[in-house]
This record gives C-alpha cells, structure tokens and sequence, in this order.
C-alpha cells in the first residue's frame, strides 16, 4: 500500500487473514485502496474481496490472476473474455468442472 500510496496509483482489493497459530482465526479483513473493513469469516472476506472486483471496475492483480479467475469461474460461475487462461482451463478440465459459455 505504500508504494501506491502518494503516486496517484490505487491499491486493488486484497484479503488479510490473521491465524497466528495456524488453527485459529483471529481476524478477517479486506483492504481497498486506503480502507480496511473487518470481516466475520474468510469465506464472507473472499465474497467482499471478490465482488469488490466488480464493482470497482477492478482487474485482478497479474500474481493473483489465475487464482482470481478460476474463483470466478468455478464459484461464481460468471465468464468474461479472459486474457491468458490456459492454466485455469487447464486446471477447470482436470477438476472436470465445465467452463461457463461466453
């Protein structure tokens, strides 16, 4: 958030999950830009992480983009015309889940 911070650029949306034991959930947020917003569980963080996409006009970050995109796809079940997604293709067929038609 740094670097972003003061260069005009915006930070995309990401998920924070504290569990400094490994087991136990401490905390969930979601951090857009600037604003931080806690959240009840992962599931309900991925939720808000992933629709914040949307809704900000987001692209997904490129380190992140196939995870992003298979989540799309698989739990959410909405297409898109997808820049390189022959991993998440690929990974989709294995799993046998059938891509969504464009």
């Amino acid at each position: 958030m740094i670097a972003a911070y003061g260069t005009g650029a915006t930070v995309q949306p990401y998920l924070i999950v504290v569990c400094p034991d490994g087991k136990t959930l401490d905390a969930v947020y979601v951090v857009i830009d600037l604003f931080v917003y806690r959240l009840s569980s992962i599931l309900e963080g991925l939720d808000v992480c992933f629709k914040s996409f949307f809704a900000l006009n987001s692209e997904y970050p490129i380190e992140a983009q196939d995870i992003w995109l298979l989540i799309q796809k698989v739990l959410y079940e909405i297409s898109s015309p997808d820049p390189n997604t022959l991993s998440v293709k690929s990974f989709m067929k294995k799993l046998q889940f059938t891509e969504v038609e464009e």
